[in-house]
């Protein structure tokens, strides 16, 4: 799925940034996702179907500064709601942010519309 993603801030709602990704949900509960960003690495994670067209997904990727010193690790949990043909979904999730000594260090609430590729 191609991804439009706004990441907000938890109590405002206001977006921090906007990123473009693909995510890529394999069969047996596995995914890949990656971001039009080269500070970050590509992630890792797993999705499972919650009920009707809902499913949850978690991921991880890291963040690196532009010296390329690791800067964090980034943790995304989300809500998808799939559209019934399985073209598009929509999610709402967070994003927690630790440092090198796992110590949360931020969060974001991200919101995305996706699509499947032609």
């Amino acid at each position: 799925m191609t991804t439009n993603v706004s990441i907000r801030d938890c109590q405002s709602g206001d977006v921090i940034r906007s990123v473009r990704a693909l995510n890529l949900f394999i069969h047996d509960g596995s995914l890949t996702e990656t971001a039009v960003n080269v500070l970050r690495t590509p992630s890792v994670g797993t999705w499972r179907h919650l009920e009707g067209q809902t499913y949850t997904s978690t991921f991880t990727f890291y963040r690196y500064n532009p010296d390329g010193t690791f800067a964090s690790r980034a943790k995304v949990t989300r809500t998808i709601e799939l559209n019934n043909d399985g073209s598009k979904f929509t999610s709402t999730g967070t994003v927690e942010d630790f440092d090198a000594n796992n110590v949360l260090i931020s969060t974001a609430c991200p919101t995305e519309t996706a699509t499947r590729p032609e």
